[in-house]
C-alpha cells in the first residue's frame, strides 16, 4: 500500500473478512485526528463512536439498530457533547444520559433508522 490509501475489512476486524478494499484517502483528512478533528465519509456509526470513545470521558454506546447507520461529518474531540447534540438534529435519534452507565444513542422511535 502506498501513502494516501486506506485498507478496510468488511464486517469489522474481529470477524472473518467478507471483502477487503483499498481506497484513496486525503492524507490531511487521515491525519486530522492529530489536530483534534475526526472526519468521516459514509462511515458506520459503530466505527465513529468507537473512535470518539477514545477521547470521551464517558462511554458512548450505540443501540444495535443504529450500528450500521452511515455518518458523514466532522467531530471535534474537544467538543464531543456538541457533536452528540448535533447528532439529534441531523438524525432521528435521542442521546440518553444513563449517568454511571454512559451515554446511549438510540432511535427516536426505538425502531431504528434507515441506512
Amino acid at each position: 500500500m502506498v501513502n494516501a490509501q486506506q485498507a478496510s475489512q468488511g464486517e469489522g476486524g474481529s470477524r472473518p473478512a467478507h471483502r477487503l478494499s483499498a481506497a484513496a484517502v486525503d492524507p490531511k483528512i487521515a491525519a486530522s485526528w492529530r489536530d483534534g478533528t475526526l472526519q468521516y465519509v459514509g462511515e458506520p456509526l459503530e466505527h465513529v463512536v468507537s473512535d470518539i470513545n477514545r477521547y470521551s470521558v464517558r462511554k458512548i454506546v450505540v443501540a444495535p439498530a443504529l450500528l450500521q447507520s452511515r455518518f458523514t461529518g466532522t467531530v471535534s474531540t474537544a467538543n464531543v457533547g456538541e457533536w452528540l447534540a448535533a447528532l439529534q438534529q441531523i438524525f432521528p435519534v435521542d442521546v440518553v444520559d444513563q449517568h454511571s452507565n454512559g451515554i446511549l444513542i438510540q432511535s427516536r422511535d426505538n425502531h431504528g433508522i434507515q441506512k
